[in-house]
Formats: structure tokens, sequence, C-alpha cells
């Protein structure tokens, strides 16, 4: 059997690989590795989500709402922070390493047929993706282990998704801004469109977008496939009754249901949109033959947890790691840092990818910044010049400097830390997760400290409502 490093390896390799591009295959390569597999897509029932930002939270909250209500419930998410395991979840537990490399075994010999041209009856042309492959893992997975329902989370953009082969009975559409330009169009509309085709007959469609022209892109599919749709902000409303470091009170009503004082632990006010949005689709759901009491509405969110989504990693120094890694998430990260640290200055270990907007990164980032580390992302195949973020910085913050290497760059990063400084890690999720390794490896813990001036020592400042279980670096 194949090792878990191996499998990895593997996987990895597929990114030096020629590959024919999704316009030109559509999901003729998907469809046809399923079908090798018998179709395991086909036997549970599923809520599939799109979104520029905020998908990932609100499959996590979705899933743990159906958790709580007795489903046995899988959850498909893409990418990882720091493990492939991550991405294929069943009631709250990671596949073991056992079982993963079990199923890439059954798949791999299937991928390979098909990128040599020897898988008969084949007519796409050339291997699977590596977001193909691991879809295809999950799909089976699912199927063996007999779920009731899945949480799946479409990778980039929605119509040409390898996750878009799904009938889903609910269609969830977070939000859409600008991002994966050149894969779904330049203009918000043209990506609302392609998230859109996610609906499909027989499905009901939820949505946090207020774009007007990605509204009516939205309502144009809905309209088409005659799916029923309830807007986040229209037919369903959203009160924050309060806020704090212990996560977000909210009230929710939909067409069918109202919530009363949901505890959401994820933080800021944007989580409370995410929030209502996965409450939306439950009630859809339910609507459609599921069964979810308000209890488990109320014990599903409160058990949400999603790392990297301004994650608390640190208390003393404060240290928040947020994947913020295009103009949409970095405004609402800087509201969110304005909501719960409103007095608190702001050192940034900041780095994103060659593809992503540096610039609008820095320009929603940048007035909030005392000083900033830019750093890049542990991936060589994306990674660009620093310069491209730490430029754009350089008009609104006077300390910015560029260490080319993450570990390094934490610890300049660390050094320039004063006591009413907040560390926040942010960019990239791949440097994200290369941080958050790098705190949280316990036997690191020591020599971290050490790197933090004495004058930071005690309970941090001005942190309302922050619990005590937090752990200290």
């Amino acid at each position: 059997m194949t090792t878990l490093q191996q499998s990895f390896d593997y996987l990895e390799s597929l990114y030096h690989r020629p590959i024919l591009p999704p316009e030109q295959v559509g999901l003729r390569r998907i469809e046809y590795l399923l079908g090798r597999l018998g179709n395991p897509e086909s036997s549970f029932r599923a809520i599939h989500v799109t979104g520029t930002c905020g998908k990932g939270s609100t499959t996590t909250m979705i899933g743990c709402i159906l958790r709580a209500s007795g489903y046995r419930t899988g959850v498909f998410r893409s990418p990882h922070l720091e493990s492939y395991l991550e991405r294929l979840e069943i009631d709250g537990e990671m596949v073991g390493e056992s079982e993963w490399c079990a199923l890439f075994d059954e798949v791999k010999p299937l991928a390979e047929a098909m990128e040599s041209g020897q898988a008969p009856g084949y007519e796409a042309g050339g291997r699977p993706s590596l977001f193909e492959f691991v879809w295809a893992m999950a799909a089976l997975f699912f199927a063996r282990q007999s779920i009731d329902v899945g949480a799946i989370e479409v990778g980039v953009g929605g119509r040409l998704s390898p996750t878009n082969v799904l009938h889903p009975e609910v269609a969830v559409l977070t939000n859409v801004s600008l991002d994966h330009t050149k894969l779904l169009g330049a203009t918000e509309r043209e990506i609302g469109r392609e998230k859109a085709h996610i609906i499909k007959s027989g499905s009901q469609a939820t949505t946090a977008a207020r774009h007007p022209e990605v509204l009516e892109e939205i309502r144009r599919r809905c309209q088409s496939v005659e799916a029923p749709l309830w807007v986040v902000g229209d037919e369903v409303t959203v009160d924050i009754r309060r806020g704090s470091f212990d996560g977000e009170v909210i009230d929710v009503r939909t067409p069918v249901g109202e919530y009363r004082e949901l505890a959401v632990p994820l933080l800021g006010r944007h989580q409370a949109i995410n929030a209502a949005t996965a409450v939306s689709a439950i009630d859809q759901f339910t609507g459609s033959g599921g069964r979810v009491s308000r209890g488990a509405v109320s014990e599903g969110l409160a058990s949400a947890r999603l790392p990297g989504r301004f994650e608390i990693v640190s208390t003393d120094p404060l240290i928040i790691l947020d994947c913020a890694r295009n103009s949409a998430s970095a405004r609402v990260l800087r509201e969110t840092i304005d909501q719960l640290l409103p007095d608190r200055t702001v050192v940034m270990l900041g780095g994103v990818l060659a593809d992503k907007d540096a610039a609008a990164v820095a320009h929603n980032l940048g007035p909030r910044l005392r000083a900033a580390v830019v750093t890049q992302p542990p991936w060589a195949e994306r990674t660009g010049d620093p310069e491209r973020l730490a430029g754009p910085l350089r008009e609104h913050v006077d300390a910015v400097e560029v260490q080319q290497d993450p570990d390094a760059a934490l610890s300049l990063a660390l050094s320039r830390l004063t006591e009413d400084d907040v560390l926040l890690v942010t960019g990239s999720l791949y440097l994200v997760a290369a941080i958050r390794k790098r705190l949280l490896k316990p036997e690191r813990e020591a020599s971290l400290a050490a790197r933090v001036p004495a004058a930071m020592t005690g309970s941090p400042p001005g942190l309302p409502g922050l619990t005590a279980d937090r752990p200290q670096v």
C-alpha cells in the first residue's frame, strides 16, 4: 500500500505535469473517473456551497448543524490548511491515514490510465487534476461510509468545478467578489454567472450576495431551473445582538423559522452573515424532507471551529491568523480588527501568491498597520516577488521589511512587537498554515517565547470576552 507521504508527494507532483484546461474538457474527466468508481457521488444527499469568501466557514457550519441533528455527515473542503486529510471528514473526524491510503490506491490506477491514454472509453484526454483526484476519493469515501448527507465545498467557481456533478438539494452562494479572474471572468457579473451554475433543477438556493449584478445573475439562473431562492438581507434576516472575542450572538429569521440567541464562535461580524446563510440552507434542506430541530441549529453553530480564520493562536503575545488573500477578505479582516481590537496597534506578517491582487490586500490592511514584515508563501510554483505586497504597503506604513524565508520572517516580526502590538499573520493560506505549524509545535514554544520582548508578559490588555483557554508562546 502507498504510504501517506507517498500519496502527498504524488498529488504535489501533479502541479508539474501538463493538463488540459477545464474550459476544454468541461466535466468529462471527473464524470469518467466517478463513473469508473460506480458514481459514488449519487449515493448521498448534498448541500453544495460556493462563493468567493466565506464558503469554508459556511460549509463547516452546515456540517456541524447536520451532525447535531443526527445525520451521518460528510464534509468536503478545499483547500486544506495543514494536511490533505482535512479535506475529507465524517461526523467531525478527518479520514484516517490508512483509509486515505486505501482510497488513494483505488483512484490512482484509474488516473494513470487516463493520463497514459489506456483508459477504455475515455475521450476527454489527459490526467485528472489534483482537485478531481481528491474529490473522487472523497465521494468514494462518503459512499463507502454510508453518509446521509454531504456538505460539499466547491474548489473554484461553480460551472466547471468537479463537484458540479452533484445534484444538490440546496445550492449555497455565500458572496461574489473579484478573485480567480483569469478562470472565472473579469467582472462580478461574470463570476456570479459561473458560480450560479451549481443551482440545478430540483434544488433550492440561498445566497448572501448583495452586488446587484451578481444577484441578477443568480435570480436568472434560479428562474431558468425553477429553483426557489432565499437571499440573506431580504427573505432571510440576521440581527447581531453582541460580539466579542467569544464570537457573535445573533438572531436569524427565515421564511419558515426564527432563531434567537444563536452563539457563533467564529470571530467577526462577517461570520454572522455566514451563519445566517448556513441556517437558511438548513431550513431549505428541512423543507425538502430533512429533519433538523431548532436545538440542533443552536448546538451545531456553537460547535463550529475553523482554523486560520481570525484564529487566536497565542494570547501572550496576541497572535492572530487569518487567510485574507484578496481585496474582499482583506477588507473584512480590517473590519474585524477594528471591531475587536480598536485600541491595539498591529504588526503584520504577510505574503500572497503570484496570482493574487497584492495591492488590494495592501490598501485594505495598510492603514491599520504600525509595521509589516513581508515574506514568500512556501509554494514555489505560485510564489511571487514579495515587493508586490511590500511596495504598496509602503504607501501606508513606514516600517516595512522583507524577509524571504517564512521562519526567519516570523522571528523578525516577533522581535518588532511592542507591548501594545498584535501580530497578524495573513495572506496566503499556505503561509498561514506554515506559520501556524511553527507556532503550535510544542518544542518551538520556548524558542519563540525567547524572541518576544520582556515587556510583553502577563495578560494582554484590552481583550474583552477573551477566554483563558488559548495558548501562550
